[in-house]
């Protein structure tokens, strides 16, 4: 209690010094600098027992972490490992959504209906990295009625543009029509 009282005093006697120096200074070009200034410091002393509060709660927290055991370290990395594993299917997932989509766009800017793919990723390269690597795709295309002849030339175009926009070997790239 007689530290509530002491912070209050501090406050109260820091205003009234504040209020002194502000009327001496009177009505000057700086004085708005100055009211800054104080008002800053009048907010420290308010939160002062705020900080004190927050070293507290560290102490608490070094004390916590002390306690904690090694099978309580073990379940928690478990825990970590498992999200992590299923955020990089999500990363794994988004990344062959978007490669799909952009396959599609590809597909229409050379007449061709997109019908499914799947996205081949090289595990080992990824894992030593830790980046997303595609390796190779599955693509099912058809001709939208257009005969084979027409179509044929059309494939090879289709899996050229596939293969610059990816980096890959046009051989990793499987491209079957619907017919086939």
């Amino acid at each position: 209690m007689e530290a509530v009282y002491g912070w209050i005093r501090q406050i109260a006697v820091f205003a009234v010094i504040s209020y002194l120096v502000l009327y001496l200074m009177g009505e000057q070009e700086k004085g708005h600098v100055l009211r800054f200034y104080l008002s800053l410091l009048m907010m420290l002393l308010i939160l002062k027992p705020v900080s004190s509060v927050c070293s507290l709660n560290q102490v608490f927290t070094e004390k916590l972490t002390e306690l904690e055991t090694d099978a309580e370290i073990a379940a928690a990395g478990s825990q970590i490992r498992q999200i992590v594993q299923a955020s990089d299917q999500e990363v794994i997932d988004y990344v062959s959504e978007q490669a799909l989509s952009r396959v599609q766009e590809l597909a229409e800017d050379k007449n061709l209906e997109f019908n499914h793919g799947k996205v081949d990723f090289d595990d080992e390269k990824m894992e030593k990295s830790g980046e997303v690597v595609i390796c190779g795709m599955e693509l099912t295309v058809s001709g939208g009625g257009k005969q084979s002849s027409e179509i044929r030339p059309l494939l090879k175009e289709f899996r050229e543009d596939v293969a610059g926009e990816f980096g890959l070997d046009q051989s990793r790239i499987t491209i079957k029509t619907g017919g086939q």
